[in-house]
């Protein structure tokens, strides 16, 4: 380009026009920014001065942040110390309450629970009352008829030999024996030479010396097996041969089921295998002759006692007779068939029971007729057994359970359950009702019901399941020092009756019908009562030591109770008052940071403000029955105050500080940004002005430049 030539004119209005341009340049950015000095180029004092404090009013903004959450730090711990001053002034107001009721009650006694009857009377026997049979003929009771009281035994009709005999000359060695008594077995192996190893569970018996030894130790061994075999016995009789008997009468057949021994087998003629004998009756082993009836036909029957030794044998043989069924009953023999029929008191008959004379059927009771002449009382009924039946007596079942429908007692029923065949008497109505069971009769061995006053039970009593252990079925009783212990046992107990006959043999001791509970009352100069074992829960009653007579106020202990918990609450809420991290009320401390370089600051103490940093602390059970106590509760709660309201005013002049120091440095801050902005900040005002004139300016140049440009255009004018 300087190659070109430009003429005067027109190089001052292109050089006016660029300066134009750089000015508006620069008015546009400063309105653009809002600023007039951009950078240090613009002017270097005032860009540096600004930079400076704008910088120092951001690391003022930046402590604002600790100061705001120190301000709520100290607004928790306020927030907290007011919380926790109306707890201690809610300790004040209990404490007080505490102090204006009675120090000392009057106990009068130890109480249990309420305990009443709430279920009727009622007692069921245990022994079934047979049906009545009809056509039958009941044979008078000879006792021990009903019973075989002979053991089984037998004689092993063996070669003779004595019990001084070797036992090896005639047992083999490994031989085996074996009995059955009742169902129960045992089995023997026989040892002649020793070392003999038992195959199976046999007891090894040792035969190395004479049969006398052999026999005592299979008694002995017999014997220690118990059961049927608990009176075993075995030896040698009068006549040298073996004699063996059951355990006990009743034990069933003995029988030998095996017997590989020498002493036992064929050679030596034992009886045919295997040997078998039976318990016996001594009254029907002693009859001789026949016993004779006439069956619903008239056609005679008859049965030979001399083949009968015991009731099973006598069992049998009656069973074959034609239509007329016989059996035992208890001690008497009864005949029964589906028509009448006549029993004919020949033979072994009258010594059987029936009469001499020709006896016609009857409809028989054997459990009831046997009953003849007793009487049994139920409440204020009597009922008369016997054959009398115009004197209202009672031989039959179903005269029985008239009876029993038609009783007169109030509020009483008995009868006969159809199914168990077993007798029922209870009350109705009010369960208090009670009645008493009696009469010449034994009714415990008749209807298994026991001679009784029967009352009422009680739920409260009855639902009590006392477990095994002495501590859960008595409890000691014991009023005061030295008067030791009472023991009762709480099983049975099931009645009010009962509790009051049980209760009123302890000191004291007694069932109040009003309150309808156990109550103790003090002797003269006790003040304790002491409870042992939990049997007593039956009753209601805690096992512990009771002080009676004039004791602390219970209702302080209670008061105590609501104390304590306010303590707790305390602490509770003192661990809740942190912010942010800190708890002033939980002994942490708070710096605040006011300006940049930390020289101006604020430290502000944390304090302990839970119950044992206010001095106070739960109280035991016995804290507020004294005066003196409360009165000491009193003052520790009265200094706490006056710590709350000190430590109060101590964070209400830390938080003050805190605050202004806030507004100081928000003050600061605008101080220094407004300071900066004053240095920097274009007038937007002005400049747009500049901006309209360099426009103007413009145009004028760009005008100007135009006219000059043509007057070198007249150049061409010449060509």
């Amino acid at each position: 380009m300087s190659d070109v030539t430009l003429s005067s004119a027109v190089r001052s209005n292109l050089l006016s026009l660029q300066t134009t341009a750089d000015l508006m340049s620069m008015t546009q950015e400063r309105l653009a920014t809002g600023l007039k000095v951009n950078s240090a180029l613009d002017n270097p004092t005032n860009f540096f001065t600004a930079s400076s404090l704008n910088s120092r009013a951001s690391d003022l903004a930046r402590l604002m942040d600790g100061v705001s959450n120190a301000t709520q730090t100290l607004e928790a711990a306020d927030n907290g110390i007011s919380a926790i001053t109306k707890l201690v002034e809610s300790a004040q107001a209990v404490a007080r309450q505490a102090q204006q009721s009675s120090d000392t009650v009057f106990v009068a006694g130890v109480f249990g629970s309420t305990i009443v009857n709430d279920t009727n009377a009622t007692v069921t026997g245990t022994v079934a009352i047979a049906n009545d049979v009809e056509n039958a003929v009941l044979g008078e009771e000879i006792s021990g008829l009903g019973t075989n009281d002979t053991a089984a035994s037998f004689l092993s009709p063996v070669q003779s030999f004595s019990g001084s005999t070797s036992a090896g000359s005639v047992i083999n060695q490994g031989e085996t024996l074996s009995y059955l008594a009742g169902g129960e077995q045992i089995d023997f192996a026989f040892d002649v030479s020793g070392g003999y190893v038992p195959s199976g569970s046999e007891i090894v018996i040792d035969a190395s010396g004479d049969m006398d030894s052999v026999f005592s130790a299979l008694q002995q061994a017999a014997r220690n097996q118990g059961g049927n075999f608990a009176s075993f016995t075995i030896g040698i009789d009068g006549s040298n041969q073996i004699a063996t008997t059951t355990g006990q009468v009743g034990a069933g057949d003995l029988t030998i089921l095996d017997g590989t021994s020498n002493v036992f087998d064929q050679a030596l003629n034992v009886i045919v295998f295997p040997p078998l004998a039976e318990d016996t009756n001594s009254i029907l082993s002693g009859l001789s002759s026949t016993l004779n009836l006439l069956d619903t036909t008239g056609t005679p029957q008859s049965v030979d006692m001399s083949t009968i030794n015991s009731i099973e044998d006598f069992a049998a043989a009656i069973a074959t007779l034609g239509d007329v069924s016989g059996t035992i009953v208890g001690d008497q023999v009864l005949f029964s068939a589906d028509d009448p029929w006549t029993m004919l008191g020949t033979g072994d008959g009258w010594d059987l029971g029936f009469r001499q004379n020709p006896q016609s059927s009857d409809t028989v009771n054997a459990g009831l007729r046997a009953l003849d002449g007793q009487t049994l009382t139920i409440g204020d009924d009597t009922l008369t057994f016997g054959s009398d039946d115009s004197a209202g007596q009672i031989d039959t079942r179903a005269e029985f359970e008239t009876a029993l429908a038609n009783l007169t007692t109030l509020n009483l029923v008995a009868s006969i359950d159809a199914t168990t065949n077993q007798l029922t008497i209870s009350t109705t109505g009010d369960p208090n009702t009670t009645f008493t069971v009696g009469g010449t009769v034994d009714a415990l061995a008749a209807f298994g019901i026991s001679e009784w006053t029967y009352t009422g039970t009680s739920s409260a009593l009855t639902s009590y399941s006392a477990p095994s252990t002495p501590e859960d079925q008595t409890f000691y009783f014991n009023q005061g020092e030295g008067l030791g212990n009472t023991q009762v046992s709480v099983l049975g107990v099931d009645s009010v009756e009962l509790l009051t006959s049980l209760v009123s043999l302890l000191p004291g001791g007694s069932y109040d019908p009003v309150d309808q509970r156990v109550e103790f009352t003090p002797l003269d100069g006790v003040d304790t009562i002491t409870i042992t074992n939990n049997g007593a829960r039956k009753f209601g009653l805690a096992p512990g030591v009771y002080a009676v007579g004039d004791v602390a106020n219970p209702e302080r202990a209670e008061f105590v109770d609501q104390y304590n918990e306010i303590m707790q609450q305390i602490d509770d809420l003192v661990s809740d008052s942190g912010f942010n991290g800190v708890n002033l009320i939980d002994g942490d401390d708070l710096a605040v940071i006011f300006n940049e370089d930390g020289s101006s600051r604020l430290d502000i103490s944390g304090s302990d403000l839970t119950a044992a940093g206010l001095g106070l602390s739960a109280l035991g059970s016995e804290g507020f029955d004294s005066e003196a106590g409360i009165d000491g509760t009193l003052d520790s709660l009265g200094q706490a105050i006056d710590t709350l309201r000190s430590q109060a005013s101590e964070f209400g002049s830390n938080l003050s500080i805190v605050e202004t120091r806030e507004d100081f440095t928000k003050s600061m801050i605008n101080t220094l940004e407004t300071g900066a902005a004053n240095l920097t900040l274009a007038d937007t005002n002005e400049e747009g002005a500049n901006l309209l004139a360099l426009q103007t300016r413009q145009q004028l140049s760009s005008t100007a430049l135009s006219l000059a440009s043509q007057a070198d255009q007249n150049v061409l004018r010449l060509f």
